[in-house]
């Protein structure tokens, strides 16, 4: 019985896209995060660089003059997302963003003046599962986009749950200052 429910569930894993033996994306980054340290640290420098408290890096199609030139995936930053974009060179930001496949790259000042930088491979306001992973400055756990949270520990993750249970946050470390994080649901601050 134990056989026939077993294949059963690695069936049904087959069929949803999943496996028994498939590695979480925490696990997954946390050797390429250690690769590419120095890389990732040159990009969290770039980020400091830009001056600003909050600002976004992505690459979007953009163009100078809309009449006149097609719009070309370029290096971009921006403060808020209603804002123009502006172009930017960086070999090292759009390395780190190409080869990790992010959508952006966020530096966040919280209200606390806590301060992370975000690699991220969605929007802020996606819905469903989403994960990335993020630099903490002070080397301690952040809430939902480097937000302030009060963080539980427990088995090795920082976990934050809304009240009534409706979504939840979880951070690990990945290595010193790098954490993986995921969330399902909207997150209540």
């Amino acid at each position: 019985m134990k056989r026939f429910l077993f294949c059963m569930l690695a069936l049904a894993l087959s069929l949803c896209g999943c496996s028994l033996e498939q590695r979480s994306h925490g696990d997954v980054l946390k050797g390429r995060v250690s690769e590419d340290r120095a890389l990732l640290l040159a990009a969290v420098e770039e980020m400091v660089a830009l001056g600003e408290e909050r600002v976004y890096v992505a690459v979007e199609d953009f163009t100078e003059n809309e009449e006149e030139e097609p719009a070309v995936p370029t290096l971009v930053y921006f403060v808020k997302e209603s804002d123009e974009r502006e172009r930017l060179e960086s070999e090292v930001l759009r390395q780190v963003i190409e080869s990790y496949g992010l959508k952006r790259i966020y530096l966040q000042t919280s209200a606390d003046n806590r301060r992370s930088v975000i690699f991220t491979t969605f929007k802020e306001t996606e819905k469903g599962h989403v994960w990335g992973f993020y630099y903490s400055f002070d080397g301690s756990p952040c809430g939902w986009w480097g937000r302030q949270a009060e963080l539980v520990h427990k088995d090795g993750s920082f976990l934050q749950i809304n009240r009534d249970g409706s979504a939840w946050y979880r951070t690990l470390l990945l290595e010193e200052g790098f954490y993986y994080y995921e969330k399902q649901g909207e997150i209540l601050g």
